[in-house]
């Protein structure tokens, strides 16, 4: 996938074996929240935009919600920008 080197994390969330995660993708997903937890939208209701790729981007979940789905699932495609 092409995009920024520093987003690759993104689409690359398990090792081969495909039974744990790839550290990297771990904490890019700890990094991603902490930038997300101080925006104005989470600041206001407690919920940020969930980039899981059936909410793309327009649904507003708890933290707790947005890493789980991430954690099972991919980041919307191009989603390189935060």
């Amino acid at each position: 996938m092409s995009g920024p080197p520093h987003r690759s994390w993104m689409y690359n969330r398990l090792l081969p074996d495909r039974n744990s995660y790839i550290e990297e993708f771990l904490n890019g997903i700890n990094q991603f929240d902490a930038f997300a937890c101080r925006q104005a939208d989470f600041q206001s209701g407690g919920k940020y935009r969930c980039p899981y790729l059936k909410c793309k981007n327009r649904v507003y979940l708890t933290p707790d919600e947005v890493k789980m789905y991430l954690m099972y699932k991919d980041f919307v495609k191009g989603y390189w920008y935060w």
